[in-house]
């Protein structure tokens, strides 16, 4: 069934496809399923396309979540599975795995360390019976939690983003869980970079930074402002000011350009502690008028 509410939006904004698609950080052929067969896009991407249009899920065109078993097994069914076949066992293995990360993700998102390890401990009870990519997203989230200033295993986070990187599959996408979850390259730099901050290993943040560049759109999209953050933070941490002004600016300024309260957040908190090491430069406080939350 064809989303004519989607369509429809976009239309009115004279979109292409291809170009709603890039602005939300998805593929076309994605973006298109969304369109053409109804559908459900995974809720990650269900919050990026919310965020880009400036509208409700509902009134995009994607159906309101319901708890009951029969729409849970549609909005996890993977739209394919390139060949691979899973047996029940695994697959609930996964879906617990994922449910699990997922509320750590929520926790990330609050800032509340001590119960994101909590989870991920829980977590790891399952990490036999999932698929490599799944295992990996486990520890690259995991080591970053450890790593958190607030925990402080260190040691402990070094041996997880080792696990996580021998882990990662050189072609995610045809892992057979990849179309449950969001984990990509840019899904487990973003985490690794995380990881290797809160370990003060900012030259290597950079350089993964770099690496990842290349794959993000430079328009004004969610993942861009994602990583003009990271940048930004990054800068700090080398002590390089103009550079951490530059990321800071352009992503805060983005952020407010796609209504996006998340990632403007984040720029604030950057912007708070170069205030904090640079607090009578020039350059920084001219940019106190665009973090200045009333």
């Amino acid at each position: 069934m064809r989303n004519q509410r989607l369509i429809e939006a976009r239309e009115q904004r004279g979109w292409t496809q291809e170009k709603a698609a890039e602005k939300i950080g998805v593929s076309r052929v994605s973006y298109a399923r969304w369109e053409e067969q109804g559908i459900i896009p995974r809720l990650w991407a269900m919050n990026q396309a919310s965020e880009v249009f400036k509208m409700s899920a509902e009134q995009l065109g994607f159906r309101k979540y319901s708890p009951n078993p029969s729409t849970s097994r549609h909005l996890l069914q993977p739209v394919s599975t390139h060949g691979a076949e899973t047996n029940h066992a695994d697959t609930g293995a996964a879906l617990i795995n994922i449910g699990l990360s997922a509320l750590t993700h929520i926790c990330f998102h609050l800032k509340q360390p001590i119960q994101q390890l909590q989870l991920h401990q829980k977590a790891l009870q399952f990490r036999s019976d999932v698929s490599p990519l799944l295992q990996s997203w486990l520890y690259i989230v995991l080591a970053e939690s450890q790593a958190n200033p607030v925990i402080s295993q260190q040691e402990a986070a070094k041996q997880s983003l080792s696990v996580a990187r021998d882990l990662f599959p050189e072609h995610p996408e045809d892992d057979p869980h990849f179309a449950y979850v969001p984990i990509d390259h840019f899904f487990f730099v973003n985490h690794e970079v995380l990881t290797q901050l809160h370990l003060n290993q900012p030259k290597q943040a950079l350089e993964r930074l770099d690496q990842v560049d290349k794959s993000v759109p430079t328009t004004v999209v969610p993942r861009r402002v994602e990583l003009l953050n990271r940048r930004a933070t990054t800068s700090l941490k080398l002590g390089d000011m103009d550079q951490a002004c530059t990321c800071v600016e352009m992503a805060g300024t983005s952020a407010l350009q796609l209504g996006s309260h998340l990632r403007y957040s984040e720029a604030c908190e950057t912007y708070q502690h170069m205030h904090l090491k640079w607090p009578h430069e020039r350059k920084v406080k001219g940019l106190a008028e665009l973090f200045r939350q009333d």
